[in-house]
């Protein structure tokens, strides 16, 4: 992985760790989502009108794509509906670069070098350490089964994703063309949900239209750029780095939230950061 790619893909995570951080601030966390996600697609526009329709043959790839994102939401909903985002939050993001490793591994997608596979190995422990102890996991058992269902379907929608960059002759067409749907499907559903309330949606677009604006132009920049990582360096190696966002966003969480800096969390800090110097030592 070159210094630039290594880069951009860390800024990719620091743009994941601030959408996360404002959904997890707002009053309404799914409503802040699918507002975000719908400005995200109305950002694409002008991408999409730029970039054109991508060719037929990776159409596959966006479909698939899409159909694991919606399943993406529900394992998400449900982790989230019977356990803290502190808990699943680092096993979701945590166990999807460990899980991805084992896919691509046991079909040989892409060879890796031993070096990278420990860093992908001590970055994901670090993640899982960041937020875990084991008497929460013993008594959120359900939410623990959704948070590992929604790290395998965030590795399965990786590697999709990546591919269909890969297969794509023209990325930036690919990318355009998945934040545009993509943002409109989760949003719609949601929105579909919250009709009989349209007071209190209107009210709360009027008051949080900056927060859900900056969170559109994270998450867009967050995504877009490790796809088109993706076809510059190896999926898993790029999906393994782009979580250092929740790195990040304990680092946010401990300067703006005052959240307190454990020696549990400290040592999920330095494993964290011993796994990405591993994987730039590629």
């Amino acid at each position: 992985m070159t210094i630039g790619v290594f880069t951009l893909v860390l800024i990719a995570a620091l743009c994941h760790a601030i959408w996360n951080t404002i959904i997890k601030l707002s009053p309404d966390k799914s409503l802040e989502t699918s507002l975000m996600n719908l400005s995200g697609s109305l950002i694409a526009i002008p991408a999409v009108l730029y970039f054109g329709i991508p060719e037929s043959e990776v159409w596959i790839f966006l479909l698939g794509s899409l159909i694991l994102h919606i399943a993406y939401y529900y394992s998400l909903s449900g982790a989230y509906q019977w356990g803290d985002m502190s808990l699943t939050y680092p096993i979701m993001r945590g166990m999807a670069p460990f899980f991805l490793l084992l896919i691509t591994s046991i079909f040989a997608f892409e060879p890796l070098l031993l070096s990278s596979i420990i860093g992908v190995c001590l970055l994901c422990s670090g993640i899982v350490f960041l937020g875990i102890d084991s008497a929460r996991v013993l008594n959120h058992k359900k939410a623990i089964l959704f948070a590992l269902l929604n790290a395998l379907v965030i590795a399965l929608y990786t590697i999709v994703d990546g591919l269909g960059v890969r297969a794509s002759h023209d990325v930036f067409a690919y990318i355009a063309m998945f934040i545009f749907i993509d943002g409109i499907i989760y949003s719609s559903f949601v929105i579909y949900r919250r009709q009989k309330s349209s007071q209190h949606l209107k009210q709360y677009m009027i008051n949080r239209w900056p927060y859900f604006s900056l969170g559109a132009i994270a998450t867009t920049g967050s995504y877009g750029i490790a796809l088109w990582a993706m076809s510059e360096a190896p999926i898993s190696l790029v999906s393994a780095l782009r979580e250092v966002s929740v790195l990040f966003a304990v680092f946010i969480a401990w300067l703006y939230l005052k959240e307190k800096l454990s020696k549990q969390r400290i040592a999920g800090v330095v494993l964290v950061l011993l796994g990405s110097f591993f994987i730039k030592a590629m």
